[in-house]
């Protein structure tokens, strides 16, 4: 029997059924397969219960039944949610060089992000070497929404996921430019598709402009990418477009790092 790890301490207020699910998808991981009768022994629970629970796992794609009913393996979610973790353990290390030189080439500060739900986190930066530039935030987590690369790695993924991370029709803003309906959302990432990269004209910060692409196929959808970001003084249309030029290539570049 796999021996399932358990936290260093557990929450004052378990939830019973959160925790056989957390187990549960732990079997998944471990094993190629598993059946309703060796999750039972295995967690202590009823078949009916076990049952239940993989039921509302692949509904959520975190697990798949086998053929013939020979029970349940792990689903795409869930393989997807391990590659991201992977990619994103690796990621800072493979990107930092790339990021120091298109910081050096466009002169603004460069940031790489990852997607957190419907949030993207700062997880590095290189910045301008101009006396005012916008500052590193490495740690911070933002709307996704309301980010250049939050919306350019949203612009990639399915809508069925979409539809997921944003069930309601009034989102929050960070600024009064910010985007603030589901609907606007959606058409503006419509418009993202077709341009290859995002931008943030004061919609996270008032007084910044941002240009966002996502870094292609390094998971099945994207869920990290790369931002340019300068005071909202400096950057015209034109310059706007050469950064974004800038950054698909080094997004492109960091994925073949990859391979």
């Amino acid at each position: 029997m796999t021996e399932l790890a358990l936290p260093p301490a557990a929450p004052g207020y378990p939830v019973r059924s959160v925790a056989k699910a957390l187990e549960l998808l732990l079997l998944l991981r471990d094993r190629e397969t598993i059946g309703v009768a060796e999750a039972s022994r295995d967690l202590g629970i009823a078949r009916s219960t076990v049952h239940r629970l993989l039921s509302m796992l692949a509904q959520y794609g975190f697990a798949q039944r086998e053929p013939a009913g020979r029970g349940y393996r792990a689903g795409p979610a869930l393989v997807s949610l391990g590659l991201a973790a992977v990619v994103r353990m690796d990621i800072r290390r493979q990107a930092r060089p790339h990021m120091e030189r298109l910081a050096g080439e466009v002169e603004e500060t460069v940031t790489l992000m990852g997607l957190e739900g419907a949030s993207v986190r700062f997880l590095d930066c290189v910045e301008s070497p101009r006396p005012i530039r916008v500052a590193g935030r490495t740690g911070l987590l933002r709307p996704a929404h309301c980010t250049s690369v939050g919306k350019a790695i949203l612009a990639q993924l399915p809508q069925a996921q979409l539809a997921q991370l944003y069930p309601d029709e009034l989102l929050p803003g960070l600024t009064d430019r910010s985007i603030t309906s589901r609907r606007r959302l959606f058409s503006v990432l419509a418009e993202v598709r077709q341009a290859g990269y995002a931008t943030n004209l004061g919609e996270s910060d008032s007084d910044l402009v941002a240009v966002g692409v996502a870094i292609p196929r390094l998971t099945d959808p994207p869920y990290a990418g790369l931002g340019i970001s300068a005071p909202a003084t400096r950057l015209s249309p034109a310059q706007i477009q050469r950064i974004a030029d800038a950054a698909l290539r080094t997004a492109s570049a960091i994925t073949h790092t990859f391979e």
